[in-house]
């Protein structure tokens, strides 16, 4: 019952490729009242800053802007931007943590309140992986991973392949999942993918929803589809 009660705090929606009007169509259709963050990097690149005031004024205040920048730089661009998205009062910002210990932790010390690390993109297949890294892709999640954590990062992107084994090593840190699909939907260039309801069950402590609900037809009735779907599959486990 408590992944239940928990569950509005434990969604981010993906805007990808969206513009603020559709955005606001978006939101009257689903409410926010089961939304986590509002997650943007298209619309960042767009507007800057402003995207904060624009997302806040479309969702009433209600939810949280999550900055995807997956920033990957020299310590000092890290600093000289996670800075400038904590003063535009982003909530969250992503960056790789394949940029290194130093960049690392220019971020955390300039950036949002919630630095989020990238480990391996869910878009990378196992193969994939073994030819850019030279590990698979469980290997390569969690030695970033300890870098991440190492360096005090307390969020991170993992697939739900990897999220049990980071959930076992890291009671406490946040793990966000994305490359989140309802069965028989279209992966749309994800590779490693799981449903919502078992990306919590592994340990997910978010989910990162996104072309399910933005490319339905009728995005509320989505939405309250996949909603009815996580609470009903948790129940069968509490």
């Amino acid at each position: 019952m408590e992944k239940i009660l928990l569950l509005q705090d434990r969604i981010s929606l993906a805007l990808d490729g969206m513009d603020i009007s559709e955005i606001e169509m978006l939101l009257r259709q689903i409410g926010v009242r089961a939304i986590h963050s509002l997650k943007v990097h298209n619309l960042w690149d767009k507007a800057g800053g402003q995207t904060v005031s624009m997302l806040e004024r479309a969702a009433h205040g209600r939810v949280k802007v999550w900055a995807d920048l997956k920033l990957s730089d020299t310590p000092q661009t890290m600093a000289f931007r996670a800075k400038a998205v904590r003063e535009a009062g982003a909530h969250s910002l992503t960056i790789h943590a394949s940029a290194g210990s130093e960049s690392i932790k220019a971020a955390l010390d300039n950036g949002p309140a919630e630095v989020i690390a990238v480990t391996v993109l869910t878009s990378i297949s196992p193969p994939a992986c073994m030819e850019m890294y030279g590990r698979s892709c469980a290997e390569q999640v969690q030695y970033l991973a300890d870098l991440a954590v190492q360096e005090g990062v307390c969020s991170l992107v993992c697939s739900g392949e990897e999220v049990a084994a980071l959930r076992e090593k890291f009671p406490n840190v946040n793990l966000i999942v994305p490359g989140v699909r309802m069965p028989g939907s279209d992966a749309r260039g994800q590779k490693r993918i799981v449903t919502p309801w078992d990306a919590f069950k592994l340990g997910a402590s978010r989910i990162v929803l996104g072309s399910d609900v933005t490319k339905a037809k009728n995005q509320g009735v989505a939405f309250g589809e996949i909603i009815n779907a996580i609470k009903a599959n948790l129940a069968t486990d509490s």
